[in-house]
């Protein structure tokens, strides 16, 4: 498929982004993956496995941002890849395979990330347990030595309960999406089972589904859409990070590992809400919590089910409010990259995966 023409006539590609050290962001409060530099490297180590030729600086400035990380006491609270110290860990994991760090940092930086776990109360994909371990499964994908002394077993129990308990509420006063919601953390457990770190049974599987469906809404054309918060009426926000579009990915993550049928459904539903929502017009057009978001995830919905009209959703133009202006920062999910890398994965799906969903983005 031709590469789509940029949204705006001044914008970026990924790879003038990654190349300039400088043009990188600094996130000290959320470090990670969504708004560090963590997220730049992640995208320089996706172009250069792909093929595509990245300046010998971008790499000697990984290895120097990495290092420098990881002499700094790593965030307590904020655990995961997209925020948190767990970030470091993937970045060190990416590091060792093209051979700019050495064993022992990535398996310091794991180590690091894992104590972390243990004290920290998050549990979320976005900033907690959740994200760690979805990030330790990225890592045994693309360097698994690093994490030779890790135990991910009481990590994984840890979360099973903590999804349990909030699968058990009603289906009101919790969110719902795949950032901080029972979504992503499904998807994190089915991660961890096909890492051969827990057995996810059926009953399990259906209680967290049946969860899902009754904080879902009924829409036409078998259309199911999910408030950000449950037992709203209202929708709210709607993207990557809350309500429906998040939950289309998990879902359609969760049956990419899994091929159980029983995801593949409720996960067609929630595309076909993304579809409705769509054609709305877009306060933003960043990954997080704008238009490329949607895009994005049509991308992974084509390379997951090989259907030509989710690509065909992704490569459509959006609608966008007159208010949107290009968004100030540089960063992967908040930025101006990952909009840039929206236009390398329309043009190569399968060479470049959606960031931070473990084994399913190496």
């Amino acid at each position: 498929m031709p590469r789509p023409a940029p949204s705006r006539p001044d914008a970026r590609p990924a790879i003038a982004l990654v190349a300039r050290p400088y043009l990188w962001p600094s996130s000290r409060r959320y470090p990670g993956i969504a708004n560090g530099w963590q997220g730049v490297a992640w995208v320089a180590f996706k172009l250069a496995d792909a093929g595509v030729p990245v300046p010998d600086r971008v790499f000697a400035s990984v290895g120097q941002r990495l290092a420098v990380e990881l002499h700094r006491p790593p965030q307590t609270r904020q655990v995961g890849a997209f925020i948190g110290c767990a970030a470091d860990a993937v970045i060190a994991a990416y590091a060792v395979r093209h051979g700019i760090a050495r064993r022992a940092l990535a398996r310091a930086a794991c180590k690091r990330a894992a104590s972390a776990c243990r004290t920290s109360p998050a549990w979320d994909l976005h900033l907690g347990l959740a994200g760690a371990l979805l990030a330790f499964t990225e890592i045994a994908a693309v360097a698994p030595d690093a994490l030779r002394e890790l135990q991910p077993r009481q990590l994984v129990a840890r979360l099973l309960s903590s999804v349990d308990a909030l699968c058990a509420l009603p289906p009101r006063g919790w969110q719902t999406g795949m950032a901080h919601g029972p979504a992503g953390a499904m998807l994190a457990l089915e991660a961890c089972g096909a890492a051969g770190w827990c057995r996810i049974t059926t009953a399990r599987r259906q209680r967290w589904l049946d969860a899902l469906s009754r904080s879902a809404l009924a829409g036409a054309n078998g259309a199911l859409y999910w408030p950000s918060i449950a037992g709203q009426r209202q929708l709210k926000l709607q993207s990557w990070c809350a309500g429906t579009p998040g939950i289309a990915l998990a879902l359609l993550q969760c049956y990419r590992l899994t091929r159980e049928p029983a995801y593949l459904d409720p996960a067609r539903d929630a595309l076909e809400g993304m579809k409705a929502l769509s054609n709305k017009a877009f306060f933003s057009d960043t990954l997080c919590c704008g238009s490329a978001g949607y895009r994005h995830i049509f991308v992974e919905a084509y390379r997951i089910t090989a259907e030509p009209q989710w690509l065909a959703h992704a490569a459509r133009d959006v609608r966008a409010s007159p208010s949107v202006s290009p968004p100030p920062r540089r960063g992967l999910f908040q930025g101006e990259l990952g909009i840039a890398y929206l236009a390398d994965r329309l043009a190569r799906p399968h060479a470049f995966p959606f960031p931070g969903l473990g084994a399913s983005s190496v």
